[in-house]
């Protein structure tokens, strides 16, 4: 599953698996539940620009998942 992957991307490679990994499985898990959450940092195809903390980015996959269930 793209979650999965990318979830472990996520803690392993940080933000540029976002880059690589990113644009579409947020177009499929939710760029609006993104929104919802406050996160504006999507930008021109640029995913997290402002977001430096990999925790908050996992949190928020996190909550992501709990809305899809």
């Amino acid at each position: 599953m793209q979650y999965r992957i990318l979830i472990n991307s996520i803690i392993a490679d940080s933000i540029s698996a976002l880059r690589h990994y990113g644009i579409m499985a947020l177009r499929h898990y939710g760029i609006t539940a993104l929104r919802h959450y406050g996160i504006t940092a999507i930008d021109g195809g640029l995913i997290y620009k402002h977001i430096k903390n990999v925790e908050i980015i996992v949190e928020i996959i996190v909550e992501i998942k709990k809305i899809e269930n």
